[in-house]
């Protein structure tokens, strides 16, 4: 058990390489041996000020920023979990308005921010607030194209240029955990017993017939492996690498390895004049970045100007083989996309938290379900 004493002093510095700490004063307490208890404790005022502390405002608009620091008042304590940021505003104050617009919080060491760009926040004595839809981007590219956003979590059938796979009933929009464990819009596949389409998308969008596209997507299947999973492109403007036609393209389907687990689907659409063979991006990726199962390169037909992202749940005749589609993408390969790595580590997760992102309590403004790492 812990032993309660006297002799505390506040850490000043935490170097993890040779697992010493530096404190802000000299210690009085005698020698510890290596190897005992300690508690992690922190006293004093629960809120850092950086950007400002009992700054009267005026009419005009004013820019305000701060930075956290390695010691002092401003620090993040060792061994911190988690961080709130806040905004104090109208403290003494009788019933004016304060306005706060343009917010980026930025981890400055990974170049990581949480951007409110384009609404202005009005906050008022009665801690009413418009425009709450603060995003987590991470500095995390958004696709080159399709446009997941119009999803809407109840409704059913095709979303937007998303057209449906099947029958309405097997096309839904629901709110489900995605692969790192925050709730997004998710198309869940919730098959008949016709033995046919069962969920899923066929997504037109325009491109250019000299650009190499890649495609992906995250599936996950639960319930059972009946019935295939399809991650595919348009047959309209499409060709083996050889050179022939196919029309009917895609990039893998099959039986996902494992239940209940979440993977990414990748496929490589070359340019019109590639000439060479599989690239070695196409497949089915776990987890880890593994990639688990090679896929099928195409490339472009000459002159082709349309393409579609295919992903599809077929051929399913038990109702209990459910599949959820999250995070489709279509990106240019041109040095620019994200990585395959960057896919699994969940930058598509951090750019779609938005929701429920701020809540105002006597006039404190709080930033809440956001996730910046490594601050």
């Amino acid at each position: 058990p812990y032993t309660y004493a006297e002799h505390t002093r506040a850490v000043r510095y935490v170097d993890k390489a040779l697992k010493r700490l530096t404190l802000n004063g000299a210690w009085s307490g005698g020698t510890v041996v290596a190897g005992s208890p300690v508690i992690n404790s922190y006293a004093g005022g629960t809120y850092s000020y950086i950007g400002a502390s009992n700054v009267l405002m005026t009419t005009d608009w004013i820019k305000r920023s701060g930075s956290t620091g390695v010691f002092g008042i401003t620090a993040i304590r060792p061994g911190t979990k988690y961080i709130k940021v806040g905004f104090l505003l109208n403290r003494d104050a009788g019933t004016e308005t304060s306005y706060i617009r343009n917010v980026k919080l930025i981890n400055e060491t990974r170049n990581q921010s949480l951007n409110f760009p384009e609404h202005e926040a009005r906050v008022v004595e009665t801690g009413v607030m418009e425009a709450v839809d603060f995003i987590e981007q991470g500095n995390f590219p958004a696709p080159d194209y399709l446009d997941y956003d119009p999803w809407v979590i109840g409704s059913w059938g095709s979303q937007g240029v998303f057209t449906q796979n099947g029958a309405t009933v097997e096309n839904q929009i629901i709110e489900y955990a995605d692969p790192w464990g925050n709730r997004a819009p998710t198309w869940f596949c919730n098959p008949g017993v016709d033995n046919s389409a069962d969920g899923g998308w066929n997504a037109t969008f325009s491109a250019n017939h000299t650009d190499k596209l890649r495609f992906s997507v995250w599936v996950k299947r639960t319930g059972s492996v009946d019935g295939n999973t399809y991650l595919g492109c348009w047959g309209g403007a499409t060709l083996n690498l050889l050179g022939t036609v196919n029309g009917n393209p895609y990039f893998w389907s099959g039986d996902l390895p494992t239940l209940d687990e979440w993977y990414l689907l990748v496929g490589e659409l070359h340019a019109s004049d590639y000439t060479g063979g599989y690239g070695g991006v196409s497949g089915v990726y776990d987890m880890q970045g593994n990639k688990v199962i090679t896929g099928t390169d195409y490339k472009w037909s000459v002159g082709g100007t349309q393409q579609q992202h295919r992903a599809y749940l077929y051929y399913a005749t038990l109702v209990t083989a459910l599949q959820y589609f999250v995070y489709p993408r279509v990106d240019i390969v041109d040095g620019s996309e994200p990585t395959i790595q960057e896919l699994v580590n969940g930058g598509d997760s951090l750019r779609q938290l938005h929701d429920k992102a701020m809540e105002i309590k006597d006039k404190v403004v709080t930033i809440k379900n956001q996730f910046v790492e490594g601050i």
